[in-house]
This record gives structure tokens, sequence and C-alpha cells, in this order.
């Protein structure tokens, strides 16, 4: 391998995504392979400011809130994908896994429409992310 490979398991609070990667990490290790786990939570700069989003969100629902709060999980993402992901060694595989409110990304107001997701707006990063159900403006 010559750059890291990145793999995301991203889902709402309490589904298993951290169980599930323990069990990827054991198994990819014990086959010889260099494993990085990440942690979304400790290398996003502006979390802080995401949650506020998040429990506003939570409090008061509105379609607007809930587009500022997948707008800022993408930036987060793909900020992420800019300044953390490349200090990775080259021969490891990257593995995260991310949260997100499920109000946010399957939306109370209506039917999920994936088409309706709005795009990262950093060109040139792959973060992987999609924010189904994300009303657009």
């Amino acid at each position: 391998m010559n750059r890291p490979l990145f793999v995301s398991i991203d889902g709402p609070k309490g589904t298993g995504k951290t169980t599930l990667l323990e069990a990827v990490t054991q198994a990819l290790r014990l086959d010889g392979n260099k494993v990085i786990r990440l942690c979304e939570r400790k290398n996003d700069p502006c979390r802080g400011e995401t949650m506020a989003l998040v429990n506003q969100l939570a409090r008061s629902p509105c379609r607007d809130l809930e587009f500022k709060v997948c707008e800022r999980f993408a930036e987060s993402r793909a900020w992420i994908s800019r300044h953390v992901l490349p200090r990775q060694p080259a021969d490891s595989i990257i593995l995260i896994d991310r949260w997100y409110p499920s109000d946010a990304a399957f939306s109370p107001h209506g039917a999920v429409r994936p088409d309706l997701a709005p795009e990262p707006r950093t060109k040139g990063a792959s973060t992987g992310f999609a924010c189904r159900g994300c009303h657009s403006r």
C-alpha cells in the first residue's frame, strides 16, 4: 500500500459502530496489518460548536437548523480529511466511527430524499460523507 486506506462507519448512537470496528481492528491486526483507530470527537477542532448546533436542533427542530448541522458535519469531516489523514503512515488502515444525530440525517419533517443531500463545499477532499435526508434550501 502506498497510501493509507481510510474506512469510516457512520451511524446514529448505539447502532454498533464501535463494536464492529473493534472486531475489524482485531481481525486486520491478526493478519499483520497496521491499523490506526481515530476518534472524530478528538480530531475535530470545532466539535464544541457543532455539538451546540446539534443540541439546539434537538430542542427546536427546523429545516434551516437541520441543514446547518449537516453542513457542519460535512465541513468537519472535510477538515479531518485534509489535516488528520495526511499525517497517518502510508502503510496503514485507518478506521473511524462517526456519529451523527439521526434527526439531522433522517428528517422528521418528511420523507428521506437522498437526492436532496448537499455536497460538501470543500472540493478535492474525499470525506466519504453523505448527509442523506438534509433538505435543500
